[in-house]
């Protein structure tokens, strides 16, 4: 799945218009300054989305409430928070709670320093294979045994995703370890053909996943 992540709304609607046109869906990434250094625009200043694209929101956010108005007019289904929005467990299970009364998907994420814990009713976890907010860092070390290990503490329903350093090199283990979603960026962006691209990586992570499809 495609990532964007820029600071500049044209850029992001331009960026939209482009995956579009070669994948089914893409990871948005809003940013406000305080949860991570970077700030990006604001979600309320998009009108709507290409409708044949199917948005996930990542809320690099403080205050990830204030974004569900916009997300129910434009239509975001699936909705990436970090555990640091809030200050306790509860809290954080209780907007995963917040979100499927909404009628969307919440997927639970947090800093790579810190564990991903399983939350009551949340069936998707993302692991960040690098620090948020800056696209076109090398993926760390132990991305792959993260993965491992809380695939090890999640119920079998449950599914994880990495975000976050996955290319070529690093897919097949991440595949292996139980990752059954991938968020791209670089190894997308700057491929010379990226439709390619996708379904390469696409085919490497079914390899390392013992052929259990993976979406793009």
């Amino acid at each position: 799945m495609p990532a964007i992540l820029t600071t500049e709304l044209p850029e992001a609607s331009e960026l939209l218009g482009e995956v579009a046109e070669l994948s089914p869906r893409a990871q948005l990434d809003v940013m406000d300054g305080r949860l991570v250094t970077e700030e990006s625009f604001s979600l309320s200043n998009f009108s709507s989305f290409p409708p044949e694209l199917k948005i996930e929101l990542h809320a690099m956010v403080a205050n990830p409430r204030a974004l569900l108005s916009d997300c129910d007019r434009l239509g975001i289904k699936r909705f990436v928070f970090h555990m640091e929005s809030f200050g306790s467990l509860a809290e954080a299970a209780s907007f995963g709670h917040e979100l499927l009364d909404r009628g969307m998907i919440p997927v639970v994420t947090c800093w790579p320093t810190a564990e991903l814990t399983h939350l009551p009713d949340v069936r998707y976890y993302q692991v960040m294979g690098v620090n948020p907010g800056a696209a076109g860092q090398r993926q760390l070390g132990d991305t792959a045994q993260r993965v491992a290990r809380l695939r090890t503490e999640l119920p079998p329903e449950a599914s994880v995703q990495v975000d976050g350093g996955v290319n070529r090199s690093t897919i097949v283990e991440l595949a292996r370890a139980g990752a059954r979603r991938f968020v791209v960026n670089t190894a997308f962006w700057q491929a010379d053909d990226q439709l390619t691209a996708l379904y390469e990586l696409k085919s490497l992570a079914e390899g390392g996943a013992n052929g259990v499809s993976i979406r793009n």
